[in-house]
């Protein structure tokens, strides 16, 4: 796996295996012994007590779930030209797909949990004999919240947030930047994503949910860290932010807003 989804992966598989804990732990029922067509005999009461779920919470309301999720982010990279397009290899596409994962809790119409993803766009060509690349890298990870409207069993609507904190990663390689023929810089970035979405269950364990947002992120690349030391020459000008995000999830567990309604 290349380094543009690593982060990414590892964050998925994290946010999943929180998500499986916590279905594995759901209760299968709230005061099942009410759901029995048999009347309840005096002589049970202090059993069927012991059944009712503790703190007035009902295990039906509970679930988990996780799953992969794949997201499309439009971002401005036209400050990396000086490192791409000056060099004479052209822009970096900044229509990017990022892998990744979310997964977590559910009570009642409200979801949390985690979430992780990674991915990244390059450049490359041949100038004066000379193979050049430029290489721009996106991954983070955190938590998130959404609060779901269910139609109906099969069809639900939601609006929800994600925020964490993440990483940009810029590679270029070449002779053209010195002795080494490389140049890289790293820089740690604040996430913000909120969004509105739709799910769609065709099964009960198992929905499909998409939404559309804005992820807000802001790098500084005017420092010293983004020139190159042999060259003197700055790889960057102006600011990378974010952009138009969409992503498609497809999700496993228990689901009580599927399966609470007939």
């Amino acid at each position: 796996m290349s380094r543009k989804g690593a982060l990414g992966f590892l964050c998925a598989l994290f946010a999943m295996f929180l998500s499986f804990t916590a279905f594995a732990e759901s209760g299968s029922g709230c005061g099942s012994d009410s759901n029995n067509k048999r009347p309840a005999r005096a002589s049970n009461h202090k059993q069927h007590e012991k059944k009712l779920p503790k703190y007035g919470m009902c295990p039906d309301e509970w679930g988990g779930f996780g799953g992969p999720m794949f997201n499309y982010l439009n971002i401005d990279l036209s400050s990396l030209h000086p490192m791409a397009q000056d060099r004479g290899i052209g822009d970096i596409n900044g229509n990017l797909i990022l892998y990744g994962g979310q997964g977590g809790w559910i009570y009642k119409d409200f979801r949390f949990g985690g979430f992780g993803f990674g991915g990244g766009s390059d450049s490359r060509g041949t100038v004066l004999g000379n193979q050049r690349s430029a290489e721009f890298s996106i991954g983070g990870g955190g938590v998130f919240g959404e609060y779901n409207y269910t139609v109906n069993r099969h069809l639900g609507l939601l609006v929800g947030g994600m925020a964490g904190a993440g990483g940009i990663s810029l590679d270029a390689k070449g002779a053209d930047l010195g002795p080494t023929g490389k140049w890289s810089a790293n820089e740690a970035l604040f996430l913000g994503y909120p969004y509105g979405g739709i799910w769609l269950s065709p099964v009960k364990w198992m929905w499909v949910q998409a939404n559309a947002g804005y992820l807000f992120t802001n790098l500084d690349t005017s420092g010293a860290e983004f020139k190159n030391p042999y060259t003197g020459v700055h790889m960057t000008h102006g600011d990378i932010d974010g952009g138009f995000m969409a992503a498609v999830q497809f999700l496993f567990g228990r689901n009580p807003n599927i399966n609470s309604k007939k």
